[in-house]
């Protein structure tokens, strides 16, 4: 991936994680301005952020 590219998508994801979650769609959406693969690489990247926070939320013991 082009490095310049890899820039914009990490500080578009940075920016959404200091919002909260439920704003997060809106704003990628407002600030990807008709990117579509920019906004899908950034809701993929906040997806795999959340799911990796719930997998770390729940007991083992839970989950088995």
């Amino acid at each position: 991936m082009d490095p310049n590219r890899w820039k914009q998508i990490d500080e578009l994801v940075d920016a959404a994680l200091d919002l909260p979650e439920d704003e997060r769609e809106v704003f990628v959406a407002e600030k990807s301005t008709g990117d579509h693969d920019l906004r899908k690489a950034v809701m993929e990247l906040l997806g795999a952020q959340n799911e990796t926070n719930n997998f770390l939320q729940h007991s083992a013991m839970k989950i088995v």
